[in-house]
């Protein structure tokens, strides 16, 4: 075999996919729990179901009413104390919430989950300089990435060469769309601008151009069919919260029923293999590629003044965008925009059948959309599965 042929078979994906539902929604697990409280066949672990279910559910007061009814005294249980904590943060309780983590560590003090929660809180409470000594532990012990909260708060209080040596010796404790940000802006710090730059090349990183579909007939009337779908499902799927997403809204669009949207993700799948052939050889971010992966994808629809607030994406490998409709847009509004460590952003001028990949540590941006219609997109991640998952460097 060939050198370029078997480049091209190492740099191929296998593309995993995961169930679109759960077999029980939240609702449906916390009447089972009640039922098996009802029958008096409950256990401890029934208990702990019903409370996650709950918070999963939004049923705060009645999670908090079960805990008060059925209390377990701190660090007894951490996955309780963890599950209560995200209650008490869910209902604004900060105070209540961090207490329950510091009673609970006093117990158990080098429990992994009760450092992360303390870790988290305090960086969310403006008190990142309490959390450094938590997150460093995590960093030395743990066995799940660092949130990206945890690692811009290294990167403000901990010397960059130390952190670049930590990104080299533990790469799988940094999320793959995280690990390059942050080694860019340690490359950075350290004065090793030609090694960031390297990481930020837009030229040979970013993709844009139309995205080949199967002969599916008219291409406009597909595009309008799939916007039938994310809106009918809109109406009835799950709502996750986005802060990047100002003015308008970010659905995620389960694929059951729907006969339009599997085949562009299909089309979609189909281009990013191709794009992962045509890196180039020597660049980081290729041996970065993952072997497994699965795409994410989720609709965004901005109205008048909608835009996207700047942002990456911590969890992916790759992203990127298929534009739907975009009427009104151009340099000036509704444009996508990827800025540079050189200071020079890219502007993308987004139009319908456009497909746009980029690394998901690219942080992006969009113009405020001007038009009275709505700039109606598919947005997606390449997520490394977590078995096969590399991590931040090559």
């Amino acid at each position: 075999m060939d050198t370029v042929a078997a480049t091209a078979i190492a740099r191929r994906l296998c593309w995993t996919t995961r169930p679109t539902a759960a077999a029980l929604s939240p609702k449906a697990k916390a009447a089972a729990c009640r039922a098996a409280f009802a029958r008096g066949r409950a256990t401890p672990a029934t208990g702990l179901f019903l409370l996650d279910a709950l918070f999963k559910a939004g049923a705060f007061d009645e999670a908090l009413a079960f805990a008060g009814d059925n209390p377990r005294p701190e660090g007894t249980d951490p996955a309780w104390d963890i599950s209560l904590i995200h209650i008490l943060l869910a209902t604004g309780q900060k105070a209540r919430a961090l207490a329950r983590a510091e009673a609970a560590l006093r117990v158990v003090p080098d429990h992994i989950g009760l450092l992360r929660e303390r870790a988290e809180m305090l960086i969310r409470l403006n008190r990142g300089a309490e959390a450094v000594a938590d997150v460093v532990q995590l960093l030395e012990r743990g066995d799940q990435a660092l949130s990206p909260l945890m690692t811009r708060l290294l990167m403000e209080h901990k010397d960059p060469a130390w952190l670049l040596a930590m990104l080299d010796r533990r790469p799988a404790l940094f999320l793959p769309g995280e690990a390059p940000l942050t080694r860019v802006q340690c490359l950075l710090a350290l004065g090793r601008t030609a090694e960031a730059l390297d990481w930020m090349d837009v030229d040979r990183l970013l993709l844009q151009a139309p995205l080949p579909l199967p002969v599916i007939g008219d291409a406009d009337l597909f595009r309008r069919a799939v916007v039938d779908e994310i809106t009918g499902a809109a109406a009835t799927g799950p709502k996750p919260s986005d802060v990047s997403t100002l003015g308008g809204v970010q659905t995620s669009v389960p694929l059951d029923g729907m006969t339009h949207m599997p085949v562009l993700l299909a089309a979609i799948r189909a281009r990013i293999d191709r794009y992962a052939d045509d890196l180039p050889a020597d660049h980081p971010f290729t041996a970065m590629m993952p072997r497994a992966a699965t795409l994410q994808a989720w609709s965004v629809c901005l109205g008048p003044g909608g835009r996207q607030a700047p942002h990456t994406h911590p969890s992916g490998w790759l992203s990127g965008v298929f534009y739907l409709a975009a009427p009104e847009v151009d340099e000036t509004a509704g444009a996508l925009v990827i800025p540079t460590t050189a200071d020079l952003p890219r502007t993308l001028v987004p139009e319908a059948g456009k497909l746009v990949l980029f690394p998901s540590y690219f942080m992006h941006t969009t113009l405020p959309h001007r038009s009275g219609q709505p700039r109606i997109c598919v947005a997606f991640d390449v997520v490394p599965d977590h078995a096969t998952a590399g991590a931040g460097v090559p």
